[in-house]
């Protein structure tokens, strides 16, 4: 898998195998992504998000890797080779940082931004998912008939939006925050602060 990715990037395609080698295991460079996770969760207070990037590869067979976790047993496997031929003096094991499920409400990253250069491609992959609380497990959220906005700002402009729902009225109205009153908005955790 490493050498496909490692060809896929140098070469963005796969040529024919050579012959004596496993076929590869992805399409192409198109088969390495990141991807933005958004996971829903729930306590006494309410729903509540986690935002994260991590960095996928998608399979010939369709199933999806981590490439974190890839790379971490890469590094396991050349250790254990180092300490074999004496490079290394004692075994060294690397854990892959695997996310204690389920997050709480403080240890949740509920920012969510995007960087985009101007004239630069762009591809946005995210995957909606939720924590089955039943089962003890991460699981795709159902997203149809959900309504998304998406706005694009400035690099440098800030802007909240704030709504007030009364029994007959809809009000909306944004606010322009400075730097520091956006890390302080990001920083908050319940709808109370």
């Amino acid at each position: 898998m490493v050498r496909d990715i490692t060809n896929a990037s140098k070469h963005k395609t796969f040529d024919k195998p050579k012959p004596g080698t496993d076929p590869p295991l992805i399409r192409d460079l198109n088969s390495i992504y990141e991807c933005l996770i958004s996971t829903k969760y729930q306590d006494s207070e309410g729903e509540f998000r986690d935002s994260h990037k991590g960095v996928f590869v998608k399979l010939l067979d369709g199933t999806e890797r981590d490439f974190f976790e890839i790379a971490t047993n890469v590094v396991n496997m050349w250790c254990i080779e180092l300490h074999s031929i004496g490079v290394l003096t004692k075994p060294q094991k690397f854990e892959y940082a695997r996310r204690r499920e389920p997050l709480t409400r403080s240890e949740c990253d509920m920012s969510f931004g995007l960087n985009f250069e101007r004239a630069a491609p762009a591809q946005i992959i995210m995957k909606m998912m939720k924590y089955n609380y039943e089962k003890q497990t991460l699981e795709r959220e159902d997203i149809s008939g959900n309504d998304f906005k998406l706005r694009v700002y400035d690099k440098d402009t800030y802007i909240t939006e704030a709504r007030l729902v009364g029994p007959e009225e809809y009000v909306s109205f944004e606010i322009k925050l400075s730097h520091n009153e956006v890390k302080e908005f990001q920083s908050y955790r319940t709808d109370e602060e």
